[in-house]
């Protein structure tokens, strides 16, 4: 399917027109099959180009953070999240990034990030929970990594169906697992340490590289939380 070719549906499909432009298949008041779906999923995968936005939110007065951190309190178990007034300080700090996810006036998720000195770490992110197993997620992530020239980010030991198939879903976006992990503290007091491992994209990092992220992680990240020094 080439850019401006229409993709028509038979005369008893519950579908207006469609046309894959050079940025997006836009559908109109469609009730489609999943045969359609999958015809259309499958022009999305070859677009070249993708109207996803990621905005930056600085203050705590906008829908967008709003939305967001709606979807955040939701998605990370309590020990895993900053608390709102933690959060409101990470705001003022130029190296993080709290961005909501839209494609037009619809919002898909979040990504909380950091941008340190040869790398981005990728803090927390989440797909709206109805939307997750779309496919949304992995264009977010592909989109962010391919303006990046290294990505860190963090997840739970894969020790049950859900923690193993998380792993396999960012070893097929070329995230590597490095055999580093580490006892994280709780943002907020009174929670237990938990143990996260290191993936990172689009190569392992080196035994140097991890000492920097642990460096940026305690001197900065986690002067954002309850818990800011490390756990012996």
């Amino acid at each position: 399917m080439k850019p401006g070719e229409a993709l028509h549906f038979p005369p008893n499909a519950t579908c207006s027109p469609v046309t894959f432009s050079d940025t997006y298949v836009k559908i109109k008041n469609c009730k489609y099959t999943k045969k359609y779906g999958e015809i259309i999923h499958k022009a999305l995968q070859k677009g070249e180009n993708s109207i996803m936005q990621f905005i930056r939110h600085t203050t705590t007065d906008s829908e967008g953070f709003q939305k967001a951190l709606a979807l955040y309190q939701t998605s990370f178990p309590v020990r895993e999240q900053r608390g709102l007034d933690e959060h409101i300080r990470a705001l003022t700090n130029p190296q993080f990034y709290c961005e909501s996810i839209w494609d037009g006036k619809e919002f898909l998720g979040l990504m909380f990030y950091w941008e340190f000195s040869g790398y981005s770490y990728i803090e927390h992110f989440a797909i709206q929970t109805d939307l997750r197993g779309d496919g949304i997620g992995s264009q977010c992530l592909k989109e962010f990594c391919n303006q990046r020239d290294r990505v860190i980010l963090e997840i739970d030991p894969p020790v049950d169906d859900i923690s193993i198939r998380r792993k396999g879903f960012y070893e097929r976006l070329g995230f590597h697992y490095d055999g580093y992990f580490y006892m994280h503290p709780s943002y907020q007091k009174g929670c237990t340490p938990h143990q996260l491992l290191i993936m990172s994209w689009p190569k392992s990092i080196t035994e140097e590289e991890y000492r920097a992220f642990s460096g940026d992680l305690w001197g900065t990240v986690m002067q954002y939380s309850q818990n800011p020094n490390p756990v012996s």
